[in-house]
């Protein structure tokens, strides 16, 4: 959304339900739901384009796989920020 010339910003919201990590369905492997939330912002100035982030912006930890059986998980990324610069010749 342009709120200010050349100014843009923007969100974002993830969900992802209850589930079963596998095919078993065994209640040692059940996962949570949980939501990540995400930011930006872009400002654009004569050739030059700016951009600033935040992804998972409340830093929220939750399991993406998790196996009982292996003794094994992934867990989502952590609250990452960042920027670019963009450069048009």
């Amino acid at each position: 959304t342009e709120i200010y010339p050349n100014l843009m910003v923007g969100a974002d919201v993830s969900y992802t339900g209850k589930r079963y990590s596998d095919f078993t369905n065994v209640k040692e492997d059940e996962l949570d739901s949980f939501a990540v939330t995400n930011i930006n912002a872009r400002y654009r100035y004569k050739n030059a384009t700016f951009t600033g982030y935040v992804n998972n912006l409340f830093d929220k930890y939750a399991f993406l796989t998790k196996s009982s059986t292996f003794g094994q998980a992934n867990v989502n990324a952590p609250r990452t920020v960042g920027v670019n610069v963009k450069l048009d010749f």
